[in-house]
């Protein structure tokens, strides 16, 4: 008899909690589910939100889109992917085990097909994705709010450590990245890592009231060279080192950018702002979209400063004064022998962290003028007594000196003394300053030395080559040379 009560009790308890869990479910499936997101509510075409084992499922390709991601979708694997700047979920379907970045995540739901729509863990992803979850239940409306967060990962940051990884812009780890913390109270004292072979690293901190920033680079190879590249922070901002911090990366190669000077050549010199040149990217054997587009200043020179240093390029170029017709000009790498129509350059490691190219411009000759438009050919000017033309001649200081020592524009402070030269014999000396040199000098062979003489200070003899020629010397001798029918001689200065 006792027997019979107790399985009648228990047949009474278990009915009620199917009922209950019956109610349960009717009650969440007839249950409004709003999504807010930066105070906007979201709008699902075709399947809505539903909760399930009290998590917020929602259709994949909406909640991607709108976080930001790039979605894919692979049928044979029942695999949802979401990919953004050093950032990579995947979820699989039916399956409680999620990767972000690689790294396996246990779901508490697992996503799922749902009435023919791919469904996901709202939570999960939106918290994983650097934002805030908040969830409210008014009557029979339950409301989802995903606001900006921080990180960009779920990891909690840890006092004094800080952690993260380092992918490349599609969500691949980047093993080898250099990452370094930069201690804001002392002085080069910076703490150094290697990113491990998923991308990730982990500083400890010292214990001291301080602040840090975060950096890093990669040395990629690309080709035969190497491309210092510097890391991109996914959240650029300082930290205390008590409250510890969590920094992501990203390596884009694209962030590389290397300079390409651009000359007119020596025998040939004109304004390098008349150059009108034409680029065009080579990859894989075929041509890209062409640029073209004048050159402009850069600290360290003249020419353009937006192309990626890992790239291969096409170039061609324009004699285009403003007002002109423009004419086709030839164009070499420079300290090269043959000037063509067209010409094929890569960038090369200047100094550690830059990559630069150089090309010459010259002009073509007009038919029947003085000058050849034969690549490469030049006319000696005649000796003084020989013409009544001016000659234009331009002054530079060396750039590897510029660059070393930071000797930029010192050719201003140049003063010259130029001997003329006729038939052997030297005539009287004569001396000009940087400003001066816009007064034609009778056209001939003359001797030169130097001196670097800024307003207040003792002059200081300095050496001199004609440009882009061998070695520097404490004079020279240069006769100005003919093309299109200007005169022009160019030298270059350096400090002994």
């Amino acid at each position: 008899m006792a027997k019979r009560r107790l399985s009648m009790f228990l047949a009474i308890v278990m009915g009620a909690l199917a009922f209950m869990s019956f109610t349960q479910q009717t009650a969440h499936a007839a249950a409004e589910v709003r999504v807010v997101f930066n105070g906007k509510q979201l709008q699902f075409d075709h399947a809505q939100p539903v909760i399930k084992d009290g998590r917020v499922l929602v259709p994949f390709r909406k909640l991607f889109e709108v976080l930001g991601f790039q979605v894919n979708w692979n049928s044979s694997l029942q695999q949802a992917t979401g990919t953004k700047a050093g950032l990579k979920i995947e979820l699989k379907m039916s399956s409680n085990k999620a990767k972000v970045n690689g790294k396996i995540v246990t779901l508490d739901v697992p996503p799922q097909i749902i009435k023919n729509s791919t469904m996901v863990p709202l939570r999960f992803v939106s918290e994983n994705s650097g934002n805030t979850v908040a969830f409210t239940t008014k009557g029979s409306v339950s409301t989802i709010t995903i606001g900006s967060g921080g990180s960009g990962t779920s990891e909690k940051a840890e006092p004094y450590v800080v952690k993260g990884r380092v992918v490349d812009p599609s969500g691949k780890p980047v093993e080898g990245a250099e990452v370094f913390a930069d201690n804001q109270l002392i002085y080069n004292s910076n703490l150094t890592v290697v990113t491990d072979a998923q991308g990730y690293y982990r500083i400890e901190l010292p214990l001291l009231a301080t602040t840090w920033n975060m950096g890093g680079y990669y040395n990629l190879k690309s080709g035969s060279k190497v491309l210092r590249i510097d890391l991109e922070s996914v959240t650029d901002k300082p930290f205390a080192g008590n409250t510890g911090a969590i920094r992501n990366f990203v390596m884009n190669p694209e962030t590389s950018i290397g300079e390409l000077y651009v000359y007119s050549d020596i025998g040939d010199y004109f304004s390098e702002s008349d150059i009108m040149l034409t680029v065009t990217p080579i990859v894989g054997g075929k041509e890209g979209k062409p640029i073209t587009k004048r050159g402009y200043n850069f600290p360290g020179g003249f020419g353009l400063q937006e192309l990626s240093a890992a790239g291969t390029y096409k170039i061609t170029a324009q004699y285009a004064p403003e007002g002109e017709v423009p004419q086709p000009a030839l164009v070499r790498v420079r300290y090269t022998k043959e000037y063509m129509a067209s010409t094929v350059f890569t960038f090369s490691e200047f100094v550690p962290g830059i990559e630069r190219a150089e090309i010459e411009v010259k002009r073509q000759a007009p038919s029947g003028q003085s000058g050849s438009t034969n690549p490469g050919t030049e006319t000696p000017a005649p000796g003084p007594s020989e013409s009544s033309k001016g000659g234009t001649l331009a002054l530079y200081w060396d750039i590897q000196d510029a660059f070393d020592n930071g000797y930029w524009d010192y050719e201003k402070n140049v003063i010259l003394t130029l001997t003329p030269i006729n038939s052997g014999n030297e005539g009287a000396a004569i001396k000009k300053s940087y400003e001066e040199l816009g007064i034609d000098l009778p056209v001939g062979t003359y001797r030169v030395t130097a001196v670097y003489a800024p307003p207040g200070h003792t002059p200081v003899p300095i050496l001199v080559r004609v440009k882009d020629t061998g070695t520097y010397q404490s004079s020279v001798n240069f006769s100005f040379t003919e093309i299109a029918g200007s005169f022009t001689a160019g030298l270059e200065f350096k400090m002994p």
